[in-house]
């Protein structure tokens, strides 16, 4: 939301789900279709009582798909955060599924006579705009990008952005690659309003059904396994009613995927239906039926969708204690799901949702059941039906007869359990006659567990609490408690304070220690670190993470394998993945470079403006050359001089190149080719090209490197020569496999390859 200074009229930024409109698909047979008009992005004017929506997309005709490219540019999709100018007249709203911030003159926007148009918006590089700052004194608006996790600096007055600040990133490539699929409606959607997060709200649910049948479409065969059933026909047939929407958290170890299991990899010949990848990839048909796009998304780009999406996970429960213990009427209701024979007299609950967290299962183990409806349904998972709680009430229904039907007042959702949503509570599904429950109070027992149900992480996860000096009492038994469930394996203890005027970091390891975040010194006692906490101005703040990932939150934030205080030390930025110290770029490949050469100019003051040129053959294990990927680990340069003096190191990163003038890799249609662009030369300070090619077709291992740099510090004196060169062709654990290569050059004098320096000692030349 945001409030308009000069009128105090209330913005809200939101979308309206067309839920109303049955099927996917052209529409053909069926006579209506959702197909390009899921969501419409608005903004709603609160003006006293009344209540305005303005849809940002009006210009679309729903009835046109595909739809011109230039509807496409004049849409803007998921708005999120927004802006008002000090004298009311303006608002800007971060498009976040657009890569654009909406520009509207207020008195527009709230008349309704503003005209959808491009002009009218400001294209963000990075990707997923989230949040606005607006500095009108320096006439700049300050964007949250989300995608490349960065902020780009907007010239207001020529609309434009004209800077952008990375912000420390951890996330692995494949999740920074993928995002956009889920997202980006630009790309995704044929008239750009609408993508895949307008129903699956950042990866979850959004509450709703929607009857997305295709009367265009055929019957098909069911290939799944069943723990029950089949009875009769379990094919899919194409008009499958309403469905409420289902998470996409935690679809990994869970099978097919849909309530009916009809997205599956046993639809391929020679598939598993059990294949999350395969299933997930039977969505792909969604970007032409649902979306309205002209084609399907191309393979590469599905597999890194399928990528991003099998790697995110549900939350903790935040029902269930925070020492993971049952309440007693949970643990009853644990007791009977395990062992009580309540479907049909025959089946636990555990008989088909089945939890086993050792193999991923929660609820489900991917099989599917007959229930006496005219469809088979897959078994679901049961991690997040505390979040559908909130609707109460229902008519009456013969085959659940417990809960109340009359109107129960206001609800906070309008579908609860069930494939459908129909169902409003789990009590009144435990009340449906196939089940012999002995009682209500079992019921509702059971009610309990379910609502506490176990989930991916454990519920200490992301708990945090700061010990102060005067706090002992209160935080002190937290701490405790974060300790002790670090100790059955839950969560990895991280702990940060500051320490005469420096931030420290610790992680608990195995031994119940805390390994502080300088690699030689020795680790802290538990009591040792709380005491820090009893001098003012040092107070320790713990945090319980996610298993396995202590390490690099208290210690060596940015994954580069040296530690923050070791960084600091050197002088170099720990929460920076450009900016390792000289020490991290090593190489374990003892086959020398093949050939090199390396040419640097302007060797002379001013230090700084030398230029940098370098191309380089790199001999590999042909087996290690297989995992050559510059666009998900980098590229690391290391100069040495002949004493063993580092002079130059760059590490240029990782990512991909978004948009014209940003900077990252591409790479050719056969992945042997990657070209790494900053024309600025500002990630990896003054390298401007990279082009890494893998040569293998030629001489197996064999891959070639060139660089090209700018305002780069060398300042080469005569005794520095010869130099010595290392390439790792990406991160430090890829330096330990050997994808790398170094190589000593010879004086002038000697054989080549050799240094030498021009008589001025403007030009250092280094080759045979």
């Amino acid at each position: 939301m945001a409030v308009n200074p000069a009128n105090g009229r209330v913005y809200v930024s939101n979308t309206e789900a067309r839920n109303e409109v049955r099927f996917e698909g052209p529409g053909i047979f069926g006579g209506s279709t959702v197909r390009g008009r899921l969501h419409q992005a608005r903004i709603t004017v609160l003006d006293g009582s009344n209540v305005l929506p303005r849809h940002l997309n009006k210009h679309i005709d729903y009835d046109v798909s595909p739809a011109p490219p230039s509807v496409n540019r004049a849409s803007l999709a998921i708005p999120l955060d927004m802006a008002v100018s000090s004298d009311g007249g303006t608002l800007y709203v971060a498009a976040f599924g657009s890569s654009k911030v909406g520009v509207f003159a207020t008195s527009q926007l709230e008349a309704d006579t503003f005209v959808p148009s491009a002009k009218n918006h400001i294209e963000i590089a990075g990707g997923g705009p989230a949040g606005l700052v607006l500095n009108e004194s320096a006439n700049r608006l300050y964007v949250l990008t989300r995608f490349d996790h960065a902020v780009a600096i907007i010239d207001l007055a020529k609309r434009k952005e004209v800077d952008r600040v990375w912000l420390h990133n951890p996330e692995p490539f494949s999740i920074m690659a993928g995002r956009r699929f889920l997202y980006d409606a630009r790309h995704t959607s044929s008239n750009g309003e609408a993508s895949c997060a307008s129903c699956h709200v950042f990866a979850d649910l959004d509450s709703l059904a929607w009857d997305l049948g295709n009367p265009d479409d055929v019957v098909q065969p069911n290939p799944n396994p069943f723990r029950l059933g089949p009875v009769g026909d379990a094919s899919f047939h194409p008009l499958k009613g309403p469905m409420t929407t289902q998470t996409l958290r935690g679809l990994a170890t869970h099978g097919p995927m849909h309530w009916r299991g009809d997205r599956t990899g046993g639809a391929i010949a020679g598939g598993s239906a059990l294949d999350e990848d395969a299933a997930f990839k039977a969505f792909n048909v969604a970007f032409e039926g649902l979306l309205g796009r002209k084609q399907r998304l191309r393979d590469e780009e599905m597999q890194r969708f399928t990528d991003f999406i099998l790697q995110i996970i549900p939350p903790p429960n935040p029902v269930r204690n925070l020492d993971n213990s049952l309440t007693p009427d949970q643990q009853a209701g644990r007791d009977f799901y395990f062992n009580h024979a309540v479907d049909a007299g025959v089946l636990t609950c555990s008989s088909c949702h089945v939890l086993n967290p050792s193999q991923g299962f929660f609820g489900t183990d991917g099989r599917s059941s007959f229930e006496g409806e005219t469809q088979h349904f897959k078994i679901a998972h049961l991690r997040n039906a505390y979040a559908k709680v909130g609707m109460f009430g229902m008519l009456p229904h013969p085959q659940l007869p417990g809960g109340p039907s009359a109107h129960q007042g206001d609800q906070i959702r309008g579908f609860g359990f069930l494939h459908d949503g129909s169902v409003d509570t789990l009590f009144r599904f435990f009340t449906a006659t196939v089940f012999t429950f002995p009682s209500d109070t079992q019921r509702r027992q059971v009610e309990q567990f379910v609502l506490a149900f176990d989930s991916n992480l454990a519920p200490i996860v992301g708990q945090q609490v700061t010990l102060t000096a005067t706090n002992s009492a209160v935080a002190g038994p937290r701490v405790d408690l974060l300790l002790a469930r670090a100790a059955v394996g839950e969560c990895d203890v991280v702990a940060k304070a500051t320490v005469s005027g420096e931030t420290r970091g610790w992680y608990r390891n195995a031994s119940g220690s805390f390994q502080p975040d300088r690699q030689a010194e020795a680790p802290w006692t538990d009591a040792a670190l709380r005491a820090l906490a009893s001098t003012p101005g040092q107070e320790v703040t713990y945090t319980c993470v996610p298993p396995g990932s202590g390490p690099r939150i208290a210690v060596d934030r940015d994954a580069d394998g040296v530690f923050d205080g070791d960084e600091r030390d050197a002088g170099t930025d720990p929460d920076r993945e450009t900016s390792v110290p000289n020490a991290a770029i090593v190489c374990a490949n003892s086959t020398p470079l093949p050939q090199a050469r390396l040419t640097i100019t302007k060797n002379q003051a001013p230090v700084g403006d030398e230029n940098f040129r370098l191309r380089a053959d790199v001999l590999v294990d042909p087996m290690v050359a297989g995992a050559l990927d510059p666009m998900a680990s980098g590229v690391q340069i290391r100069i040495d001089t002949q004493a063993g003096n580092p002079i130059y190191n760059r590490v240029v990163p990782r990512g991909e190149g978004s948009a014209k003038g940003y900077p990252g890799w591409t790479v050719n249609s056969k992945r042997t080719r990657w070209t790494y662009r900053d024309p600025k030369g500002v990630r990896s300070p003054g390298v401007r090209k990279v082009v890494v090619e893998n040569r293998s077709n030629q001489t197996p291992g064999l891959l070639r490197v060139s660089v090209t740099a700018s305002k780069s510090a060398f300042a080469v004196g005569m005794a520095d020569l010869p130099l010595r060169l290392t390439v790792v062709l990406g991160t430090r654990d890829q330096g330990a496999l050997g994808l790398c290569g170094e190589l000593a050059f010879h004086p002038d004098s000697g054989t080549p390859p050799r240094c030498r320096m021009s008589t001025n000692g403007s030009t250092v030349s280094c080759g045979s």
